[in-house]
């Protein structure tokens, strides 16, 4: 701290309370607000627009619609159930404004160093200048799980009131109507405005910058169950890591602010049953950042701790992910998606991508002592259907577990065998989640003959592609025609390396002929003509 600034903040003694600012503070406005115009603002009710906006992604938790629908709408149920009754009182909603929420990205944009963290802070604004020109004035921060879930979905009435028992009573005439069951629209007119007209408390944001709400909505959150990762996820909003998380959560063709689920969500993340990466704790975030750094890194994150992630959303000494992964990911996931079984856990998911991810980088230097197999996958679908018959298969294997037993020999429990599937599951081990990537990938190996044969794979040729300059030299500077070429066209980029067999036919990188790049695009996968046969 300089002198100056110093001698300033010691005199503080003749600060005066009414004067007193405290700089990059957020003031929250503490009202009220009845159901009925919480619901016309947050539906398109008469309007063709909300007035209030939700961003999924941005600031707020997670939007739950299928948890909130499970079980027959039980949990929206219940929350209508408790505004009526009176113990939803402390269930307040957060807003801010669109115009501060914009003002505060526009500064947040300025300010960043990261490309691609001002990139995608950028397309948020754009976003949120098309919703304010659509007539959005609000952004829901948190509550959106109980406006958008239940409080909309009852009065607009996809769903009764739950059966517990739930009485009107009239204090005037003592008329008593039973509530159990009922949907809006069954209602008495009375007891309709009666709900209508229900409090519940808003906290509307007057100032304060982007971080300093995110802060906010963590600190108002810190007592429901948010854990460590979560407060991580949400306090970096904007940086290109949580992007990236994004990248492969979202589906590039589904609208990330609508709500629907994709593909892969659908197919892989709903199905896992393991409970540490519930959505409600945006599991299905952490998961996919576990996948990423671990094909950075070869490391798994430990699960009681957040220091590794937290490197990368950092983006510090070199702790970045590359569009290349993040692409890789997606495919691995797109395709186990496309055969995955109805409940699975999270080591199936995880082995997959692993293996996966290997057998697309055999050169690097973590698999320099795995024999992977070298195929091409024509049918996706039954290469996953092969990949879980494999991994049943190791579990399975009768030595990869033992019987450990008492002084009198009888069983006590099974004991998993190192150097099995079950063992190497059982920890997350740089050593044995390479174990696992071995074993699983010598049992796809041995069922090679079969697999070909079916068309599921195409084996292909281990030898490595020659430079253009070596197949020029290897064919006497002559192309696939048996025209002389110049060494001043080969070096400067005018051919390409065509394979005399198509590796889809099985062709070897062994037979190479040069060939102009746009007579090699034409014949694809096609082998070159014979030469003298033109």
């Amino acid at each position: 701290m300089k002198t100056s600034e110093t001698s300033v903040l010691q005199k503080g003694a003749t600060m005066t309370a009414e004067n007193i600012v405290i700089e990059n503070a957020v003031k929250f406005c503490n009202t009220t607000q009845n159901i009925e115009t919480l619901y016309l603002d947050g539906s398109k009710g008469k309007r063709k627009q909300p007035l209030i906006g939700v961003r999924r992604g941005m600031l707020q938790r997670k939007l739950q619609e299928k948890k909130w629908k499970e079980r027959d709408q039980q949990r929206a149920k219940e929350f209508i159930y408790s505004l009526i009754k009176g113990t939803a009182d402390t269930d307040s909603f957060m807003l801010a404004p669109a115009w501060l929420v914009l003002q505060s990205l526009q500064e947040e944009a300025l300010d960043a160093t990261d490309e691609t963290m001002k990139l995608y802070i950028e397309e948020t604004i754009n976003d949120i200048k098309k919703d304010m020109s659509e007539g959005v004035e609000q952004y829901l921060l948190d509550g959106q799980n109980r406006l958008l879930c239940s409080i909309i979905p009852f009065m607009d009435n996809e769903f009764p009131l739950p059966v517990d028992p739930l009485v009107a009573v009239d204090a005037v005439t003592g008329e008593r109507y039973s509530l159990a069951g009922k949907r809006y629209e069954n209602l008495p007119d009375g007891i309709k405005k009666f709900f209508d007209n229900i409090k519940v408390y808003m906290h509307v944001a007057e100032k304060g910058d982007i971080r300093s709400l995110i802060k906010a909505l963590i600190a108002k959150n810190s007592n429901v169950a948010w854990i460590d990762w979560q407060r991580m996820l949400t306090d970096n909003t904007f940086s290109t890591f949580r992007k990236q998380i994004s990248a492969v959560l979202v589906d590039d063709e589904t609208d990330s602010d609508s709500g629907k689920d994709n593909f892969v969500v659908d197919n892989v993340f709903e199905k896992i049953t393991n409970a540490s990466y519930n959505p409600e704790n945006d599991g299905y975030e952490r998961f996919i950042s576990e996948l990423l750094v671990w094909m950075k890194t070869g490391i798994q994150p430990k699960k009681d701790s957040t220091n590794m992630q937290s490197q990368f959303f950092r983006g510090e000494d070199g702790n970045t992910i590359s569009k290349t992964i993040v692409d890789s990911l997606k495919k691995y996931l797109r395709e186990y998606a496309s055969a995955a079984p109805k409940g699975v856990t999270h080591i199936l998911v995880r082995n997959y991508v692993m293996l996966r991810h290997a057998m697309d980088n055999p050169k690097k230097d973590s698999f320099a002592n795995i024999t992977l197999p070298n195929w091409k996958i024509k049918k996706e679908a039954e290469f996953v259907a092969q990949y879980l018959l494999a991994s049943k298969s190791c579990n399975d294997d009768p030595n990869a577990k033992v019987s450990i037993k008492d002084t009198d020999g009888n069983h006590v429990k099974w004991d998993k065998v190192p150097g099995y599937l079950p063992f190497a599951n059982s920890d997350y081990s740089k050593e044995l989640l390479l174990q696992r990537i071995s074993i699983l990938s010598e049992k796809l190996i041995s069922w090679e003959h079969q697999l070909t044969k079916i068309n599921v794979v195409t084996k292909m040729s281990s030898d490595s592609m020659p430079s253009v300059e070596k197949v020029a030299l290897d064919n006497d500077m002559k192309d696939y025609k048996g025209r002389h070429v110049y060494g001043v066209d080969v070096v400067s980029g005018e051919f390409d390396r065509g394979h005399e067999k198509a590796r889809a036919s099985g062709g070897s990188n062994s037979s190479l002929q040069l060939q102009q790049p746009r007579s090699n695009k034409s014949y694809g996968k096609n082998s070159l003509p014979m030469k003298g046969t033109l």
